[in-house]
Parts: structure tokens; C-alpha cells; sequence
């Protein structure tokens, strides 16, 4: 894409001279200038001086295509953009069955029905947030993707490291938490054959709280969410979803998970905020207990009243202190 890869010379170099940008892509000055033109009618502040060539001063906070293909250093991905959907999961469901390839991402400005775990909505407001869903067709079976949902939390939480700045923590097995509040949820979704047990696509999603402000969650949640403006760790969204795409690459590829177990299970125990805290396991029956460490399949383990160790594999477990946990 030619728009992509203006974007990606003007965020690479100051002061690019147009002929040279025109013959390093293969096209005309004139085809150089009418895409300037373009991002200039978008929102994209470049300037340009004779004899020095354009400069790309700053850019708008918005979900593109082309914005977040430019940031992307490693392996391309199908970015598909929306302006609003009840849920990107959803449509990334619907999609599935008219043969969505591997290795794409679905993008929405706004969710009008955003999903949680559990069955639990996910506040998803116009232009505040990054709402996406990473679709892969993996060639695996249900039991050795265990670990997905913990994988992507530490692409995250690497991703806001490096465009945020922010040092956060995982809440087990799926909140990203800065502060002792939630930035982000992290919602796995599979399907899959049932006669053979293959997985016929699994559907990430990833929803990170950017622009918020306090009075913009609803007031039952307030004192439990928060957001990178909240947190003046300001970063652009599609500059943090190519962070998170680059990120997940490279544990992905070629439709197999490929990751060294060791250090992604060793980060993961190190940032968890669960480990070392009392919890509440919610189901069929409560259990409380104190959770002590992860399992190889980063399962949470937990030491019970009466001494037993269990480990938890799915479910709803609360930290006590986090969130109101206080009894």
C-alpha cells in the first residue's frame, strides 16, 4: 500500500526529499504528493521545506490501517478497520465461516456490545480506547493452546512498556493492571472440530483503556479502572497495536506457537500481582486460599485453608485488596 509506506518513510526520516521518496517506492513525485495531500486532509501535520523535503511533525490518535501497518517492523498482518461493531470478537466469529485467513486483525473505534470473561460487558466508548481481535487458524489441538491467553498478556504488557512507558502487572489469568487498577482485558475464544478436537480458529481480544477519563467509565466501575491519560502515559493507538502485532509475532508464525517456555513463564510469574496474594475461586463451589506460583501451562496454583494445593486452570479468581476483594 502506497499510503502505508509514505506513512512509514515519513516515520523513519526528517526532512525526506519527495523525488528521492517518489524512486525509493517506484512511483511518480506527483503520486508522492497526492498522498501527502491526502494525510494532510486527515489530521497528519507535515511540513515541507524547499531543498529539505517533507517532515512528518505529528499525526492523529486514529484507528488505521495504514498508520498501524507503518509502525509494524515485523511480519504484516490483514488489518481490518471498522468504525464501530458490537463487538470485534463477534464479528471476527462471523467472519470465520466466510474463510478469514490466518494472521488477521480485526479493529473497531468503538464496541457497542464489547465482551468481557464470564459474560461481562467491556466499556468500549468512540475514540478512547484500542479494541482488537487477533484471528489465527493455528494447527494445534484445544489442549496445547492453555497457555494463549497468558502469551498475549505479556505481549501487552511488553507493548506498553515500550510505547507507554508503563511498568504493569498481570492480574491471573487475563487483566493487565497499572496502579492496582484494570488498563486492559484479554478475552480467548476457540473453536473447535468436534469430532477430530482441532482447533478451527482461535480469536484473541485485547481491550485497552487509552483515552479515558474517569468520568468517562460508567460509576459502578470507577474506582477499579484506569487508563494510560489517567495514568500520564500518554501513546497512540495505532502505534501500541503494531507494538502488540509485533509482539505476538513473535511467538506466532506460520500457524504455530513457537515461544521459549523459560523466560515467557518466568516473566509472566514475575509480573503476576496474583502470586503471593489471597484469593476467592468462584464456581460451582467458593474456594479461598493463597495463590503460590504458575504450572508449566501457566495454570494458577493455589495452597487452600486446609492446606491442599490445587491449580486452577480457567474461571473466575479475586484477589484480595483489588477491585473491593475485601472480605
Amino acid at each position: 500500500m502506497l499510503k502505508s509506506e509514505v506513512i512509514k518513510s515519513l516515520l523513519g526520516q526528517k526532512n525526506i526529499n519527495g523525488s528521492l521518496l517518489a524512486s525509493r517506492l517506484g512511483v511518480s513525485r506527483n503520486a508522492v504528493w497526492k498522498v501527502i495531500q491526502e494525510l494532510r486532509s486527515e489530521g497528519f501535520e507535515i511540513s515541507s521545506k524547499p531543498n529539505r523535503g517533507y517532515s512528518l511533525e505529528s499525526h492523529p490518535d486514529i484507528i488505521s490501517a495504514e498508520l498501524i501497518d507503518a509502525y509494524i517492523k515485523l511480519q504484516p498482518w490483514n488489518l481490518l478497520v471498522f468504525d464501530s461493531l458490537d463487538s470485534t470478537n463477534n464479528e471476527a466469529k462471523r467472519l470465520a465461516d466466510g474463510g478469514l485467513k490466518d494472521r488477521s486483525v480485526l479493529l473497531s473505534d468503538e464496541q457497542t456490545g464489547g465482551k468481557g470473561r464470564l459474560g461481562r460487558s467491556f466499556v468500549s466508548k468512540k475514540g478512547l480506547g484500542l479494541y482488537m481481535s487477533v484471528f489465527l487458524r493455528p494447527s494445534a489441538a484445544a489442549g496445547e493452546l492453555t497457555p494463549v491467553t497468558s502469551l498475549a498478556a505479556i505481549a501487552v504488557k511488553r507493548a506498553l512498556l515500550k510505547t507507554a512507558g508503563v511498568t504493569a502487572g498481570i492480574k491471573w489469568p487475563n487483566d493487565i493492571i497499572l496502579n492496582g487498577k484494570k488498563l486492559c482485558g484479554i478475552l480467548t475464544e476457540l473453536s473447535v472440530e468436534g469430532e477430530s478436537g482441532s482447533v478451527q480458529y482461535l480469536v484473541i481480544g485485547i481491550g485497552v483503556n487509552v483515552g479515558y477519563g474517569s468520568e468517562d467509565f460508567p460509576q459502578e466501575i470507577r474506582h477499579m479502572c484506569t487508563s494510560l491519560k489517567l495514568e500520564n502515559a500518554p501513546a497512540g493507538r495505532a502505534e501500541l497495536a503494531a507494538a502488540i502485532l509485533d509482539e505476538l509475532s513473535k511467538i506466532y508464525n506460520e500457524g504455530r506457537f513457537s515461544f521459549d517456555h523459560e523466560i515467557y513463564l518466568s516473566e509472566y510469574i514475575r509480573d503476576c500481582i496474583t502470586i503471593g496474594r489471597d484469593v476467592k475461586i468462584s464456581g460451582t463451589d467458593s474456594l479461598t486460599g493463597r495463590a503460590v506460583g504458575l504450572d508449566e501451562d501457566f495454570g494458577l496454583v493455589v495452597e487452600l485453608e486446609n492446606g491442599k494445593r490445587i491449580t486452577v486452570q480457567s474461571g473466575e479468581v479475586s484477589v484480595r485488596g483489588l477491585y473491593g476483594y475485601a472480605d
